[in-house]
């Protein structure tokens, strides 16, 4: 299983149409309903170590993800694994509560995505609606070795200011519905 290391930054906006108009001819994904269900380990404060365990589930696949502690506080970037469940997504659910994780919370929410060639590199743009927390856009650059970090994060921020996204939100979706100052 190879590491990748994922460089995001989430951004409050009040709608998507001036980043749809503003990337005219871009092709975005149709909305897809996600649904993130997150779990708590059995002994360990996943709050605390800053990590966190979900299955996300949409109407083609599911996949259960781990994140680890963040390690660059002003663009979030983490080591993430994330495995496909082929199928067996109620099987999951199951075996992690049998070995006494137990769910958190769920977020619910309608997702579009764009891959957006910028300075020769591939950044993902997702544009969320999230259940009870409002709008929102993320963009995402996926590494596989540390060495490239920098390099995404500068791509991050930089396809940001073109873009005009200047009001950060650091915490994660579940950090904010559970009500946490700091990211889940």
């Amino acid at each position: 299983m190879a590491t990748s290391y994922e460089v995001e930054q989430k951004y409050i906006v009040e709608s998507h149409e001036a980043i749809v108009a503003q990337l005219k001819g871009t092709e975005f994904s149709p909305p897809e309903i996600e649904a993130d269900t997150y779990y708590a380990h059995p002994v360990r404060d996943f709050a605390a170590t800053d990590e966190a365990l979900r299955i996300r589930e949409t109407s083609s696949e599911a996949v259960v993800t781990y994140k680890g502690p963040k390690f660059d506080t002003e663009v979030k970037t983490r080591e993430e694994l994330e495995l496909s469940l082929d199928g067996a997504t109620e099987d999951w659910h199951a075996l992690l509560q049998k070995l006494s994780f137990r769910p958190v919370a769920v977020v619910r929410k309608s997702r579009r995505k764009a891959t957006l060639d910028w300075q020769g590199a591939k950044v993902l743009l997702t544009l969320d609606d999230v259940e009870t927390l409002g709008t929102y856009a993320e963009l995402e650059v996926v590494v596989g070795d540390e060495g490239e970090l920098d390099e995404a994060k500068s791509l991050v921020l930089s396809l940001a200011t073109f873009l005009g996204l200047g009001k950060v939100e650091p915490r994660s979706y579940l950090g904010m519905i559970l009500g946490n100052e700091q990211d889940a």
